[in-house]
Parts: C-alpha cells; sequence; structure tokens
C-alpha cells in the first residue's frame, strides 16, 4: 500500500496545490531537524566552508582563484518566473527578492533575450575569474574555442542594433538558395507551390519580405513600407533560365570572354588612389597606448601585492583598456591599405577562370546541373531590377569583399521565356512577365 503525501504543499514545485491535508507540526519539525542537524553537525566539525546566497553576478567576497570546481544550475529563460513564484513565501516571511539580477526572460520585468545573454555572461565572468588560475580545467581553452567556432559556421546574424542575436542557421538545399543575396542583405526563402491552374515549382522569396510582409500586402492593409524590401518572388525556372544563356554565351565562349575581360583590366590598370600620410598621427597614438600598457602593467602589480582593493582594480583596468581599444581602433582607421596590384589581381583571377573554363565544355544542356552552376558562380545579386552574376575564381581570402569588374550583360524578353519554357512543354504559360536584366561580374 502506498502511503499518501499528506504534507499539504506539494513538494519539488512552487505552487500551493487545489486539495490540501493538514499534518501534524511536531511530525513536520522532527523530519525537518534530521534534515537539518547534520548540516550543524559539519559546521562544527570543519571550518573550510562558507554557506552564502547572493547574486553570482557579483562573487566579490569569495578570493579570486580559490576555486575549484563550481557547478551551475541555470534558470531556463522564461519556462519559470522564480522571484514571482516566491511571493507568497516572501510574503510570510516579510521579505522582498531583488530580482534586479534575476536571469530569466520576463515580461513583467522587462528581460528578453539580450537581457538574458548578458546577466548570462556576467555570471560566467564571476566563474572564470573565481577559477581561473592553476586548476586543471575540465574544458580546455582550446577546446572550448574550437565548440565556439562550430557554433559560429552554424549561426548566423539576425536583426540589427539591441535586436542582434546569433540564430541557428540551416544551409540551402538548393544551388539558388546558397548563392542568391537580396540587395537588402538577407538570404531568400524557398517555397514550393502547386496549383491547379500552373505546373508544380518552386519560388524564392527575401527573408525581408518574409518577416515582415510584401509591399504589395502591406500596401492593401494600409501599413507602413519602412523597412520592406521591394524584391519580387524570384521563380526557380527563371533562375534556371539565366543560367543556360550566362553559359551559353560567357562560359561555352571562353576566348571571346576573357578578351574582353583583358580589354577591361586595362581600362583599370593606372587607376591608383593616393595615400595619406598619417604617420605623425599613428605615431603619437601608439606612444599614448604604450603609456596606458605600463599604468596597466602597474596596477596589476598593485592589486598583486595587495595596494588596492579588487573592486577599484576593475574598474580602473576596465577604463584603461577601454581606452587602449579607442586608440587601437583609430590608429587601424589611420592606417592606409596597402596599394592594391589591380592588373596582377584580375589577371590572377582571369587565369583561374581560364584553367576551370577548359575542364567544362558541354553546356547544351536547357538545365546546367547544380554542380556546374556552383563551380563557376561566387554569388547571385538580385534587386527588382537586376540580377548580377559574380564569376568564381579560387580565391578565398577576399573573394567577398574584392572589387569587381563587369564583363557583360544582356536582357532576357517574354520571347526568350517562352521559347525556353516550349522546349519543355507548350502547355506552360507565363503570367505577369516582366524583362530580365542580367550583369556578369568577374
Amino acid at each position: 500500500m502506498t502511503k499518501a503525501n499528506l504534507a499539504g504543499a506539494m513538494p519539488n514545485a512552487l505552487y500551493i496545490p487545489s486539495i490540501i491535508a493538514e499534518r501534524n507540526i511536531i511530525e513536520l519539525v522532527r523530519g525537518k531537524l534530521k534534515d537539518i542537524l547534520p548540516v550543524f553537525q559539519f559546521r562544527k566539525d570543519n571550518n573550510n566552508f562558507r554557506v552564502g546566497c547572493g547574486s553570482s553576478t557579483d562573487l566579490r567576497t569569495i578570493p579570486d582563484n580559490s576555486i575549484d570546481y563550481i557547478f551551475v544550475d541555470p534558470p531556463f529563460g522564461s519556462n519559470l518566473m522564480y522571484s514571482e513564484l516566491s511571493f507568497i513565501w516572501d510574503a510570510w516571511l516579510k521579505i522582498l527578492t531583488n530580482n534586479a539580477t534575476e536571469a530569466i526572460m520576463s515580461v513583467a520585468q522587462r528581460k528578453g533575450i539580450v537581457e538574458y545573454q548578458s546577466l548570462f555572461e556576467q555570471c560566467f565572468k564571476e566563474f572564470y575569474t573565481q577559477v581561473k588560475g592553476t586548476h586543471t580545467p575540465i574544458v580546455t581553452e582550446e577546446e572550448f574555442a574550437r565548440v565556439q567556432e562550430i557554433l559560429a559556421q552554424k549561426s548566423i546574424k539576425s536583426g540589427k542594433g539591441k535586436n542582434a542575436r546569433k540564430v541557428g542557421h540551416k544551409p540551402h538545399s538548393t544551388v539558388w538558395g546558397r548563392l542568391m543575396i537580396c540587395q537588402c542583405g538577407k538570404r531568400f526563402n524557398m517555397h514550393f507551390h502547386e496549383r491547379k491552374d500552373r505546373d508544380p515549382g518552386v519560388d524564392y522569396q527575401c527573408y525581408t519580405s518574409v518577416n515582415r510582409g510584401s509591399q504589395t500586402e502591406r500596401q492593401k492593409r494600409g501599413l507602413s513600407m519602412e523597412g520592406t524590401c521591394d524584391t519580387p518572388f524570384i521563380p526557380g525556372w527563371k533562375m534556371e533560365m539565366m543560367a543556360s544563356h550566362l553559359f551559353k554565351r560567357y562560359i561555352k565562349n571562353a576566348d571571346d570572354t576573357l578578351q574582353l575581360a583583358y580589354a577591361l583590366l586595362e581600362q583599370h590598370i593606372d587607376d591608383q588612389e593616393e595615400l595619406p600620410d598619417n604617420s605623425d598621427a599613428i605615431r603619437r597614438k601608439q606612444s599614448e597606448i604604450d603609456k596606458l600598457n605600463k599604468k596597466l602593467a602597474n596596477l596589476i602589480e598593485m592589486r598583486e601585492d595587495g595596494d588596492i582593493e579588487k573592486e577599484y582594480f576593475r574598474e580602473r583596468k576596465k577604463e584603461i583598456e577601454s581606452k587602449i581599444g579607442r586608440l587601437a581602433e583609430s590608429i587601424k582607421n589611420l592606417t592606409p591599405l596597402p596599394p592594391k596590384d589591380i592588373a596582377g589581381d584580375y589577371s590572377g583571377r582571369l587565369a583561374e577562370l581560364k584553367k576551370k573554363l577548359s575542364e567544362y565544355t558541354d553546356f547544351d544542356g536547357l538545365v546546367i546541373p547544380e554542380s556546374i552552376v556552383e563551380a563557376f558562380i561566387q554569388k547571385i545579386w538580385v534587386s527588382k531590377d537586376e540580377f548580377r552574376w559574380y564569376l568564381r575564381t579560387n580565391r578565398s581570402s577576399s573573394a567577398e569583399d574584392a572589387e569587381h569588374i563587369q564583363i557583360g550583360a544582356f536582357t532576357l524578353t517574354l520571347e526568350d521565356a517562352k521559347s525556353y519554357q516550349y522546349s519543355f512543354s507548350t502547355r506552360k504559360r507565363i503570367y505577369n512577365w516582366e524583362d530580365l536584366n542580367v550583369t556578369v561580374w568577374i
């Protein structure tokens, strides 16, 4: 027979049950004494311990480098409002919990994901200060850095300003999803559609339009156009058609394309930008950094000797490091970039492209295989009025930020679209057509 729990309050719960039973107070006290007395006995036999209650964001009462192991059971976002759920006990004890540093997400406390993350960081910075020392870490700094690197590769930045945060990122399953970048800086979301009057297919929509709604829909509802994007839905077959024309015009006719690129290159050889001389300003700022580094070294020495308090040391250290950071950033901005070897840079890229072109010769198919597209195309910049196709080279160091030159352009009309679509089936129809302006860059 199972003994019923008649304790009144439910164990391991932060609320009062709807059905309670009265217990003998003497039995309850006797049971609690069994739990509490061993603690007092332990305290009597051992002096090398400390019991405290406070915020993990401030551990100044604990000496630095004095803890071997920290066990953390963190709060789980917005799942439990600990201080709010404890209000009835606070009222009974006539106290009020200070929840300013409570690491939760709460609408009532005006704490979102940013505040939640900030409080966590403060706690773990304190843990790091108390534990960091000669102790052998459970996770080495190299392992931690590697984990952070892997997480960064699988996440992307979302939002701007205070709302900026990192979210999980799953790579696109199609080449167009991986290559297309909208004019607003966002990637494209893939939509599958199957309508009665049209063939099934795939469309791509900018994530700004996905999150904020298209301009057409917002206009119908009388909403503001601020922060929206005017890039329309891009049907997948249009991307395939552009690829087919581009490869036949520029990739298949490699000699003509390269000859045009070299001709354009000659126009840029003499475009050298005059660099300013900021050597005096850089020298003065570097001298200030040297002085601040000496101050920081003296400050650390004074703290090691116990001449200054930990709180004062942290404030002064933070102030000095902030000044050094600002000066270093200023020096970085004043330091001119080395002049670019425009001729050598583009010549190298063209040579790499020519080598790659020699490896592929069969582009007669209507649909270019995705592997071939990704081998030749670095990215596709998309706007309402233009599609910029950037040819890929083997240079990976600064491929995204490198300067580019336009080597070609063409426009696909309704007749081109009909010719392409009818080559698959004469039953296909084209609706609301607008000419596609395509430019080719390297």
